[in-house]
């Protein structure tokens, strides 16, 4: 299979041609058209998700990259022609992951692989904003029960057009994309499932490169959730703290029986950086989430569709 067919039902988000303007001393592509490159392929892969210029400009609206990274394959001369395919690979309330790849389309060689968390956000505040939910796909499970004989649902809404071009990357690698989820709910699972389940009330914080969750937990009940995109100007440390004082004052908390920490971040050494930040702040021990920030997630996903299936 040649790479144009493994990626046909991808975005064609960008082509064109190298002109000797956009190459360096050295005669070869530059790192400038690299990026104007993929940067045209995201803001057009955006469009794919609702956010055109029209919906930017009518609601004051805007995208900017937070984080990128590039593997640069193959060097490009004057006169190539590249064709560049994208998808989405993660999105959050408030940001899109965007995966593409650079292709010449005559030699069917990859010239370079880019991927780049993108944050929406106001143009007037300069402040991160979730996406207006018009079309969303629902899901939602029981969560705590109230004194009263009613309860509490914990309900996640994610762009219906997102998780169907991710069921189309699936089907067409050849594979079922199965259960949809957030990956935070998921390690939550994972936890839920351990033999040592934490007892009372208990702190998880998920990490991952592009966002970072925090949840509150009690007993088998989810609480209180809050995502947190990357940019954003508080740091890890103020904003849990900022949650432990609304968890006391407003969900009648009496103190966090334990704190676990998972994921992965951004950089190398995050995660140990943000356990002694919390330490220092929460003054308790803060242990690890799973044996894996790759496996938790999909041991409770696991878990989860088990319990489901076997609950039909």
């Amino acid at each position: 299979m040649t790479n144009l067919e493994r990626f046909q039902d991808f975005n064609t988000a960008y082509q064109g041609m190298l002109y000797p303007m956009d190459t360096d001393h050295m005669g070869h592509a530059n790192v400038r058209y690299y990026s104007r490159a993929f940067n045209e392929a995201a803001y057009f892969t955006f469009t794919t998700a609702g956010v055109t210029p029209d919906f930017m400009r009518e609601t004051g609206r805007g995208m900017a990259a937070v984080e990128e990274h590039f593997l640069y394959r193959r060097e490009i001369l004057p006169g190539d022609l590249v064709l560049v395919k994208t998808c989405f690979i993660n999105f959050t309330p408030k940001a899109l992951h965007v995966w593409g790849v650079m292709i010449n389309p005559l030699t069917d060689e990859i010239c370079a692989v880019n991927d780049q968390v993108c944050i929406h956000f106001d143009t007037k505040l300069r402040k991160s904003a979730p996406f207006p939910i018009d079309d969303a796909c629902v899901s939602y499970t029981r969560g705590a029960a109230g004194p009263d004989g009613g309860g509490e649902f914990v309900v996640v809404l994610a762009r219906r057009d997102i998780i169907e071009e991710y069921e189309r990357v699936c089907a067409a690698a050849g594979v079922y994309a199965g259960l949809v989820d957030l990956a935070t709910f998921s390690a939550l699972n994972s936890v839920l499932a351990s033999p040592n389940v934490p007892s009372g009330d208990w702190l998880a914080v998920h990490m991952r490169p592009g966002y970072t969750s925090i949840a509150i937990v009690r007993g088998e009940d989810v609480i209180f959730f809050r995502n947190r995109p990357e940019g954003e100007d508080e740091s890890l440390t103020d904003l849990v703290h900022q949650t432990a004082m609304y968890y006391q004052d407003r969900l009648a908390g009496q103190g966090f029986s334990r704190v676990l920490l998972g994921g992965s971040g951004r950089a190398p050494g995050a995660v140990d950086l943000a356990r002694r930040g919390l330490e220092e702040r929460l003054g308790t021990q803060v242990d690890a989430m799973g044996p894996s920030d790759v496996l938790t997630p999909l041991m409770g996903m696991l878990l989860r569709t088990r319990r489901e299936a076997v609950g039909v």
